[in-house]
């Protein structure tokens, strides 16, 4: 039954072009999966701006995926998970104190929402790449998830070093999505494995019911056992 439904799903998922291999980008059709849009979903390592591996090869990964994101946004959701090795502290991703004031007329412009106040145990801390992060959420209504869902109320931390700890592994979605993240969790961290943590999140949709229905002979649940 499982090999099936993954079969099935392949019919729902497409994979899109990228420039290099620090990225990848789904595309999750929304008549297979119940959607109002497509979901356009990129999983990513954007290396250290610091790491010798980013300063030889020459390529911005981060500026990549801006660009991406500007096509797909007019497209439909975007979603962006990862390690992007960015410290955002509490700093807003949104435009604060907006308001419709001289454009009430004009349908090109809508006004960022304040959604809640994001948390994070690394909130004393803002790097270039943090910031870069933020212009991008702001300029094309993305938001982290992390300090905003059942499940990690505190933005806790994602990666553990020698040198202390810090929240550089994030989702962001758009705007209109984020009411349809159930959860985010920050898993256990498993040092023999990795610095940084997995994270375990899931967001709404309504698939349909591609799973075969297997031919199942129910008993009576026994009164004792051994």
């Amino acid at each position: 039954i499982a090999i099936y439904y993954r079969k099935e799903l392949k019919k729902g998922i497409k994979f899109l072009d990228h420039k290099n291999d620090d990225y990848a980008w789904l595309k999750f059709c929304r008549y297979f999966f119940g959607l109002d849009e497509d979901y356009f979903i990129c999983y990513s390592y954007a290396p250290p701006e610091n790491s010798l591996y980013y300063k030889t090869r020459k390529q911005d990964t981060l500026a990549y995926i801006e660009s991406d994101i500007l096509s797909y946004t007019a497209k439909g959701n975007v979603l962006l998970c990862g390690d992007l090795n960015a410290r955002t502290g509490c700093s807003p991703d949104f435009i604060t104190h907006d308001n419709d004031i001289g454009s009430a007329h004009s349908p090109f412009y809508s006004i960022d929402n304040d959604i809640i106040t994001r948390c994070s145990q690394d909130s004393a801390h803002l790097c270039n790449r943090g910031k870069q992060i933020l212009d991008l959420c702001t300029s094309s209504k993305l938001r982290i998830v992390n300090g905003q869902k059942t499940g990690d109320a505190l933005g806790r931390y994602t990666c553990h070093k020698n040198a202390g700890s810090s929240l550089v592994d994030y989702v962001i979605v758009s705007e209109s999505v984020f009411k349809d993240v159930l959860y985010l969790h920050v898993n256990s961290f498993k040092g023999h494995l990795s610095d940084d943590c997995s994270i375990s999140w899931a967001i709404q949709c309504n698939v349909s019911d591609v799973r075969p229905k297997p031919k199942c002979k129910y008993v009576n649940f026994p009164e004792q056992y051994r």
